[in-house]
C-alpha cells in the first residue's frame, strides 16, 4: 500500500512569508487546516490588527481578554472606526469606550495608526496611551471624504494638536505620518530631543503654528521627508527652514504640489547643500533649467531623480546638457515628463526624444516612464 503524502510543517512559514498581503479571511481558513498552522497564522494575524468599526474594537478586546497569550503577538494596531459602519451614530457607549481604552492600554505596541472618528482631535486618544514610550511609528489618517454616506464618513474634520507634552510622550518615535488633517502646532517653551527619521505629510493644513516647531531642535536626525501639498505657498517657507536643519543627513526627499499653478521657491539657489541625498522626487513643481543647475550643485550624491508634472519648463536640449554634464556621477534612475511647459505643455518631437534617449544610454541611466522613439 502506498504511503500517503506527508505535509512538511516547516513549509508553513515559507508559505506565509511568500506573500505580504494575506487577507484576514484567508488566514482564518488556513488556521483551521490543522493544529500545525494555528501558531504561525496567529503570529501573522495578530501582528497588527486592522479595525474599521467600534464593534471590531470590542471583539478584539474580548478576544485578548479571554486569551492573554495573544497579547504578546501584537506589535501594532490600526484603528480607523467610522460611524458609517455602526448602527448608532450618536456618542460612543460605555462599552465601546471601555474596549477602546483596553486596546490603547496594551503594552508593547510599536506601531499605532488612528483614523476615522479617532482622527478627530486625535490628541485625545494619544494622551490615553498607557505606553507611548514603546511607539516607534505613529500614523494619523484623516478622511478625504467628509459628510454624505461615504465609506469614510466622519462627523468632524480630522485634527491634531501637537505641543511639547505630546513630543515628550513619544521619546522613541522614529516615523511619523500625518494625512488629510488639520494640525495645530504649539510653540514649544522647552526644547525637546526627538530622533524621528521618517516624516510623511499628505494634504495637511497648518491651522496655527509653524511646521519647524513640530520637532523643535531635533530635525538633524531626519532621513526621509515626504510632503504632498495643495499649493506650494502652503509649505515652501516651512520647508526652507526644515531643509536647512536636516540637509546634512537627509537621504530622500519627495515634494509634490497638487495645484500645479502655484510657484515654488525650493532649489532656486545653491545656498543649502545636500551631501547625503540619494533620492529626489519633485512633482507638480514649476521646474526650470536653472533648477537643474541648482540640483547638480547641491545634490551631488543623487542616485534617483524624478521630476514629473505638466509645469516642467525644461526642454529636451536642457535635459541632454544635464545628462552630458556628468555632474551627478552616481545617477542611475531618472524620471522626466517627455515634454515641456511653454505654456501650454507640449510633447517632444521624435528628434528630441532620440537625443534624450541617446544621452541617457551613454550614461547608462534608466529612464522612466520607458519610452521609444515610435511613441514620440
Amino acid at each position: 500500500m502506498a504511503t500517503p503524502p506527508r505535509f512538511i510543517e516547516d513549509l508553513i512559514y515559507l508559505i506565509l512569508e511568500s506573500d505580504d498581503h494575506w487577507w484576514p479571511r484567508d488566514l482564518l481558513r488556513l488556521a483551521r487546516v490543522s493544529p500545525a498552522w494555528l501558531a504561525p497564522v496567529r503570529k501573522r494575524l495578530y501582528a497588527c490588527p486592522s479595525l474599521r468599526s467600534f464593534r471590531a474594537c470590542g471583539l478584539l478586546a474580548r478576544t485578548l481578554t479571554e486569551n492573554p497569550c495573544l497579547q504578546t503577538l501584537l506589535h501594532g494596531i490600526d484603528i480607523r472606526p467610522s460611524i458609517s459602519f455602526d448602527v448608532d451614530c450618536g456618542e460612543l457607549s460605555a462599552a465601546e469606550m471601555a474596549s477602546l481604552r483596553y486596546i490603547l492600554n496594551l503594552d508593547g505596541l510599536r506601531s499605532l495608526t488612528l483614523g476615522g472618528e479617532l482622527a478627530v482631535h486625535a490628541e485625545r486618544f494619544l494622551h490615553s496611551l498607557a505606553h507611548p514610550d514603546a511607539v516607534t511609528e505613529l500614523n494619523i489618517h484623516g478622511s478625504t471624504h467628509r459628510g454624505g454616506h461615504g465609506y469614510f464618513r466622519c462627523r468632524k474634520p480630522a485634527s491634531l494638536e501637537w505641543d511639547e507634552v505630546m513630543a515628550f510622550k513619544f521619546p522613541n518615535l522614529r516615523k511619523l505620518q500625518l494625512s488629510n488633517l488639520e494640525i495645530d502646532i504649539m510653540h514649544p517653551p522647552l526644547p525637546y530631543d526627538l530622533e524621528v527619521t521618517d516624516l510623511h505629510l499628505d494634504n495637511i493644513e497648518i491651522t496655527s503654528g509653524y511646521l519647524p516647531h513640530l520637532f523643535h531642535e531635533s530635525w538633524s536626525s531626519l532621513r526621509h521627508l515626504s510632503v504632498i501639498a495643495r499649493t506650494a505657498s502652503d509649505f515652501d517657507e516651512h520647508l526652507r527652514v526644515i531643509l536647512d536643519c536636516c540637509s546634512p543627513g537627509l537621504e530622500a526627499l519627495h515634494y509634490e504640489v497638487v495645484d500645479a499653478r502655484s510657484e515654488h521657491i525650493l532649489f532656486d539657489d545653491a545656498s543649502t547643500m545636500f551631501p547625503s541625498l540619494r533620492h529626489l522626487r519633485l512633482s507638480g513643481v514649476d521646474i526650470q533649467s536653472h533648477t537643474l543647475f541648482v540640483i547638480q550643485e547641491t545634490c551631488r550624491s543623487l542616485e534617483g531623480l524624478s521630476i514629473t508634472g505638466r509645469v516642467v519648463r525644461v526642454s529636451a536640449v536642457d535635459w541632454v546638457l544635464f545628462l552630458n554634464s556628468d555632474a551627478l556621477p552616481s545617477l542611475r534612475h531618472l524620471s522626466i515628463p517627455w515634454g515641456t511647459y511653454r505654456p501650454p505643455f507640449v510633447r517632444w518631437q521624435r528628434e528630441c526624444c532620440t537625443s534624450v534617449l541617446d544621452a541617457s544610454a551613454t550614461r547608462k541611466i534608466h529612464l522612466s516612464p520607458p519610452l521609444t522613439t515610435s511613441q514620440c
